[in-house]
Formats: C-alpha cells, sequence, structure tokens
C-alpha cells in the first residue's frame, strides 16, 4: 500500500508543479502585453510632444490630444473646460488610456531631458512641486 500513496503523491505533484508552470507563463504573458501597451502609449505620446510643444506645458491638452487621435475618442474642444468632470465620466469604462498614465510618461520623458517645456513659469513650477514632493518624502 504505501508504495501506491507515494505513487499517487508523486502524480499530484507533478499536476501541482504544471499548473505552477501553467500560471507562470500566463502571468508572463499578460505582463508582456502590458509592457507593450506602455512602450506604444510611450511612443505615441513622444509623438504628440513632438508635434506640438503646447503639449509640453499644458497635461489637459496632452490628454484631450492624446484621447482624440490614439483613443479615436470623438471630443469637442468645449470638453475641455470641464476634463475633470468629463474624466469621472469617461474612465470607468476603460475605453480611454488612464489620465495618470498620460501624465507619468510624458513626466518621465521629460525627467530623461527629452521635449522640455518651453514656457518657463511651467518648469519653475513643476520644479518647485518636485521639491515640496522629496521634502514632504524625506
Amino acid at each position: 500500500m504505501p508504495i501506491i500513496r507515494s505513487n499517487r503523491r508523486s502524480q499530484r505533484q507533478k499536476h501541482k508543479r504544471k499548473n505552477l508552470f501553467l500560471r507562470r507563463n500566463w502571468f508572463d504573458e499578460g505582463k508582456k502585453r502590458g509592457e507593450m501597451k506602455m512602450e506604444q502609449i510611450i511612443e505615441n505620446i513622444a509623438e504628440l510632444l513632438k508635434r506640438d510643444v503646447n503639449f509640453r506645458n499644458d497635461d489637459r491638452l496632452l490628454i484631450f490630444e492624446y484621447w482624440r487621435v490614439f483613443d479615436r475618442k470623438n471630443l469637442h474642444i468645449k470638453a475641455i473646460k470641464a476634463l475633470d468632470d468629463f474624466v469621472e465620466r469617461i474612465t470607468p469604462d476603460r475605453s480611454v488610456t488612464s489620465p495618470a498614465s498620460i501624465i507619468r510618461v510624458r513626466q518621465k520623458l521629460q525627467s530623461e531631458g527629452y521635449f522640455l517645456p518651453t514656457d518657463p513659469e511651467v518648469s519653475v513650477k513643476r520644479f518647485k512641486q518636485k521639491i515640496k514632493v522629496r521634502r514632504w518624502l524625506g
């Protein structure tokens, strides 16, 4: 009898290992898809920042244009005045790229020295905000 039990245990262990392997592969595939999407967002934002310097200075304009061009949302210029309300209404359905993702990518590109803001006031304001956050974090 003990031989049969050990055989069953080894079969269970093999099955568990196989399931673990499948789960890991599934996670890796999802991670790759997410990375591919982020790379596409980076390329899209770089294209917008290259195309018009106003997008370098104003996140609202950048978000609005990104949604209009790449997420193919039919937006009118009146919506930009009430963008905060608009974001709350449209984001839950996941049909547009998150505004936070767009802003983070813009920040990352600019921190690496690409597509810097053209308005000196914006640069100073963002620098002061950066110092304030660093102090707060410690």
